[in-house]
């Protein structure tokens, strides 16, 4: 079966294509020990091809994770039985916790910021007390930091990794954001400090997971954090009590994770939009909130000039420039390179402090995850990034284009 690739998961997905229903199988397998420790590790191995959004087959060794398939988009579920379930469990955890903490991912974006500027709000109207940790360099999020940081209401909700270790309290609940991977965490001495973690995240699973926690919302099928939690705010009756800004900041979330509603967009992503609409979002403000400088979208511009073929179907560019919003211009400059004709995916090059971030981007065919897991990063299907420590950018771009090689010969 390794040796075909286990093709059983391709035609089962052939056969249901052709009768137009979304059917795809997943197995999780366990090797290397005896039958019990054999049947924990296929049920962890299962587990882990679901959260990886299915389509795939996992095997758990004594040593690592091994994947075969994963070329499926992941199908949107329709019910929403399970977000009104976590929407109530949420809300419970809320109300038996003294504070609410909440974390995202290193050099926040939109989606992870957004997702926890809406989730405040439903601890304010419970009555409980939020607190944001957000690094003082995220230059992706300024624009919205900065609206919101010195408004009276929001005084003392943002702080640092220091800062919020003083705010720690034996019945303080921590809500971790838009990652699963604790290398991720801004504050990792967090994990130890509570009692009580929830996680929120649409990210395809990694072999690295944050465990234990009292409560895991992982939907690899979702466009985002922020419509997650939209639902989660609708179901737990609070949504009403959002802000103007608030709603901004969830619908910037799902705005950006979509690429304007292009990318991994289903029913519920609408739904969810239009449900902010309805609490008043400002549609024009939040365009205005991506105007970029002309520094900024000449380098942009510049980049994607660079832009060369690794195959016929994926283009990687680069830039030796280092600029404090390089990572958010790289990302924009791999979305532009997907309006190349016939390139499915693209990657980007760009210098970081002690080596290399790599910026990837797809239009779905190709599975830019399955990429950067090989260079030790992640992220989904269409949307994933890296950071390679210790080499240069041409050294980088070697090891991109073998990643790329290998990928393609294990999608054969």
């Amino acid at each position: 079966f390794i040796e075909k690739k286990f093709t059983v998961v391709e035609k089962v997905r052939e056969i249901a294509e052709e009768a137009h229903f979304p059917l795809s199988i997943s197995m999780g397998i366990g090797t290397g020990g005896n039958i019990e420790t054999n049947e924990i590790s296929a049920r962890h191995a299962l587990d882990m091809a679901l959260g990886r959004g299915g389509d795939q087959v996992c095997i758990k060794d004594d040593t690592q994770f091994r994947f075969y398939g994963g070329k499926n988009r992941e199908y949107e579920r329709s019910t929403k039985i399970k977000a009104r379930a976590v929407a109530l469990a949420l809300r419970d955890f809320i109300l038996n916790s003294d504070n609410v903490i909440f974390m995202g991912h290193k050099g926040a974006d939109f989606d992870c910021f957004g997702a926890a500027v809406g989730l405040q709000r439903a601890v304010r109207t419970l009555g409980k007390t939020p607190y944001i940790v957000h690094e003082r360099v995220s230059p992706a999020v300024d624009k919205m930091y900065n609206a919101l940081k010195n408004r009276e209401e929001y005084g003392g909700m943002f702080v640092d990794e220091n800062e919020v270790l003083e705010e720690v309290t034996p019945d303080s609940l921590l809500v971790i954001l838009d990652t699963h991977r604790p290398s991720m965490l801004p504050c990792g001495k967090l994990l130890n400090k509570v009692s009580k973690i929830i996680l929120i995240d649409h990210h395809r699973r990694s072999t690295e997971f944050i465990s234990p926690c009292s409560l895991v919302y992982h939907e690899p099928y979702a466009s985002s954090t922020c419509e997650m939690v939209t639902e989660l705010l609708e179901y737990m009756s609070v949504g009403g009590s959002l802000t103007k800004e608030e709603a901004q900041c969830l619908y910037t979330g799902i705005l950006m994770d979509t690429k304007n509603f292009i990318l991994k967009t289903g029913v519920r992503t609408f739904e969810a939009a239009s449900y902010l609409r309805k609490l008043g979002l400002d549609t024009v403000a939040v365009r205005k909130m991506f105007s970029t400088s002309m520094e900024d979208y000449t380098m942009k511009a510049e980049i994607v000039e660079t832009a060369r073929h690794l195959t016929p179907n994926i283009a990687i560019a680069k830039t030796q420039t280092q600029h404090k919003n390089m990572r958010v211009i790289a990302s924009q400059a791999a979305d532009e390179m997907l309006n190349l004709n016939d390139i499915l995916a693209s990657v980007v090059l760009y210098p970081i402090s002690g080596g290399v971030g790599v910026s990837a981007r797809s239009l779905g065919e190709i599975n830019v995850q399955l990429i950067t897991e090989r260079l030790g990063g992640g992220g989904h299907m269409t949307v994933a990034g890296a950071q390679i420590k210790g080499v240069t950018i041409d050294e980088a771009m070697v090891l991109v284009r073998d990643a790329v090689k290998a990928y393609m010969a294990d999608t054969k």
